[in-house]
């Protein structure tokens, strides 16, 4: 049969086509060789995906357009005659029904082999998407391989059934979405989940997974697998491995065989009553220890840092733990330490490399800590630092900003700070002291090296400033009756 249709030129049969669905062109194309070789050249002007089913009851070729099923083409193996002479290739005779066509052929995989051959010369294919209920696993997977050799882009494979292999694995790698039922025993070897880049995977039943597994579909952006036979220390090592390289993962759900007790996971829970974190461990110490470990495991601690309020009397072992560990110190406010001396100077040790330390410190002035020259702080404050000698203030030039109450200074003792910071400042840039006693600053600046002065008046204090033998100036005045400020000017 020939229509005028098919006598016009090329652009202009291309422009006609486009306005037909994918029905109307099907049955056009029967019509003649002559019409499906035409209509076959402008193929990228028909999108369309296609639906491969095989259920119990049922088993076609689906065509979707604009997400909705618009034809299909049955498969029966049964013995009856076509009332058309109509052919997919040199095969399969169709025969056309209410909602769609039949094809006969004596075998199932002809028919699935066929039609979507058919519909890849007619159409260009963008998904072929899979939904196979019953089937024999090497008839599924030779169905997947044809599309693949096509280079026919898979979208979802749906495989509720449990007869997989690795052949079956293997021709689904490519897909962007995977269900399969799994299988129930455990000898299947597959050994290429890295090639697995899809955005949705499930295994409703893969006891036969290990770690190693489970840790290459890291690429896949949300699985779900089921009927694992893992512990809670498999879990963990999961957990640590995918911190490490997630991959493209977005999503992990594990459905495991055997119970899971999360705090055997980590010493961490949740609590569901008052939705938040908590430590299974009971005593303050090592939940503490274990918490930091936990966390430090799951990610990166980049600074750890310290609020302690008063009656603390265990929280130098924190600190001293999280120094063990490499952690960095980040700001620490101590409103009071409690212990003996020995106590005191352990905390100032194990705080020697915070960035900021504040605490009201200890109203004894027995203690004795010789190691300031190890604090390279950006901020020190203590509150109470009666006990703190000339000698020590000196060992603190690392420090920038150095802030110090109730020392028990006179005028001659910061003379001889400003003496030793004007010889070597190091790293210093304001120093303020609060006083005991109301000190006179022309005492403390007896025989300096003064460069300039500015008076004081009701408003503010003398200022002084002065320079040293390296050049690096300083600024010396009160803030108040008891508290002088140094200050190194840049």
């Amino acid at each position: 049969m020939s229509f005028p249709l098919l006598r016009l030129p090329d652009l202009a049969l291309e422009e006609i086509i486009e306005k037909f669905n994918p029905k109307e062109i099907l049955f056009l194309v029967q019509t003649s060789k002559r019409a499906r070789r035409l209509i076959s050249r402008h193929k990228n002007s028909h999108r369309v995906n296609i639906l491969i089913y095989d259920g119990i009851c049922d088993s076609f070729v689906g065509i979707i357009c604009n997400n909705q099923e618009l034809f299909r083409i049955g498969i029966d193996t049964k013995e009856r005659g076509s009332n058309s002479f109509w052919r997919l290739q040199t095969l399969l005779p169709v025969c056309y029904e209410v909602n769609g066509w039949v094809s006969i052929c004596t075998k199932k995989d002809t028919g699935f082999l066929e039609i979507p051959d058919f519909l890849n010369e007619i159409f260009r294919i963008e998904e072929v998407s899979f939904e196979i209920e019953e089937t024999l696993n090497h008839l599924a997977a030779r169905i997947i391989e044809n599309c693949v050799s096509k280079n026919l882009r898979i979208a979802s494979i749906n495989l509720p059934f449990k007869d997989i292999d690795e052949r079956l694995l293997t021709a689904s790698k490519g897909a962007s979405r995977l269900n399969v039922g799994g299988i129930d025993y455990s000898s299947i070897l597959f050994h290429h989940y890295k090639l697995f880049r899809m955005d949705s995977l499930q295994i409703v039943c893969c006891s036969w997974m290990n770690v190693e597994e489970i840790l290459t579909l890291r690429n896949c952006k949300r699985v779900d697998l089921g009927c694992l036979q893992l512990k809670a220390t498999h879990i963990n090592k999961i957990l640590r491995e995918y911190i490490e390289n997630p991959g493209e993962l977005q999503e992990f759900r594990m459905f495991c065989i055997n119970d899971i007790r999360l705090e055997e996971m980590s010493p961490i829970a949740y609590n569901r009553g008052n939705k938040y974190l908590e430590c299974s461990i009971g005593s303050i110490v090592p939940a503490f220890k274990a918490i930091l470990d936990y966390l430090n495991e799951m990610f990166r601690i980049k600074e750890v840092s310290f609020d302690i309020g008063e009656y603390s009397y265990s929280s130098e072992h924190i600190v001293e733990y999280c120094t063990s560990k490499n952690l960095k110190i980040g700001s620490v406010k101590w409103r009071d330490i409690w212990g003996n001396e020995e106590i005191i100077r352990r905390v100032l040790m194990a705080l020697k490399g915070a960035t900021r330390l504040n605490f009201i410190g200890n109203q004894s002035s027995t203690i004795r800590f010789d190691h300031f020259h190890l604090f390279q702080m950006d901020d020190l404050e203590i509150e109470y630092a009666s006990w703190i000698t000339v000698e020590n203030i000196v060992a603190l030039r690392n420090c920038k900003r150095v802030r110090l109450g109730k020392v028990s200074f006179k005028g001659s003792s910061i003379n001889k700070i400003l003496r030793e910071l004007m010889e070597n400042p190091g790293e210093l840039q304001e120093l303020r002291m609060t006083c005991k006693d109301v000190i006179i600053v022309k005492r403390a600046v007896k025989d300096l090296n003064i460069v300039r002065l500015i008076k004081g008046n009701a408003t503010r204090y003398r200022k002084y400033w002065f320079t040293g033998q390296n050049g690096i100036g300083f600024s010396a005045t009160k803030e108040n009756m008891k508290t002088v400020v140094i200050t190194r000017e840049t």
